[in-house]
């Protein structure tokens, strides 16, 4: 099953990269590269879906892989700037690590940026006009490790008190009046 799912996916981030190699012009080479990383990103929604089976039975295994935190939260900000832009909100990223060739770390930087990706969606969804900011800090510097903390800011709708109670238990919604003005689920699994 997963084969199937995953080749026609496959093959379009196959031509997007064709097609980022192609003599286009500027606009043209933005649009090509956020079709790859929107392609790349849907293939990880489909991993996960695929992987749900695994973390119903309590083995989902998390990736540990040599990453530049950095490359991967220019990636996430690029998709994030274009949907905030389509949706007429300034989008803003403050990450600088203060190293020239980036962060590197060890962890699963798909889940990583899945979580990042859907808080910070979630926050563009829900501003109407205003500023979504994410923001990336080092806390702790040590020789062994690095301790970063994400935050999404915006100037959105909020959620209330008790809505962030039940927001991180299954398959919930904060404001299910939001469902018919924003669409989708505000929640996690």
């Amino acid at each position: 099953m997963s084969h199937e799912i995953r080749n026609p996916i496959a093959q379009i981030i196959g031509m997007s990269e064709i097609l980022c190699n192609m003599d286009v012009d500027g606009e043209q080479q933005t649009c090509a590269v956020t079709i790859q990383r929107c392609a790349n990103g849907l293939l990880s929604i489909i991993d996960d879906i695929l992987d749900l089976s695994k973390v119903e039975s309590g083995h989902l295994d998390l990736e540990q892989v040599k990453f530049s935190l950095t490359v991967m939260l220019q990636d996430v900000s690029g998709i994030l700037c274009y949907a905030a832009k389509q949706k007429g909100v300034s989008f803003e990223s403050d990450f600088d690590f203060e190293r020239s060739e980036g962060l590197f770390v060890l962890g699963d930087p798909g889940r990583l940026k899945q979580i990042i990706s859907n808080v910070a969606s979630n926050s563009i969804k829900f501003t109407p006009k205003g500023t979504v900011r994410l923001i990336a800090r080092i806390q702790t510097d040590a020789p062994e490790y690095y301790e970063v903390t994400f935050v999404v800011q915006d100037t959105g709708i909020g959620i209330t008190e008790e809505g962030q109670k039940r927001l991180f238990t299954p398959f919930t919604q904060a404001d299910e009046s939001t469902t018919r003005k924003f669409g989708g689920n505000f929640g996690s699994l």
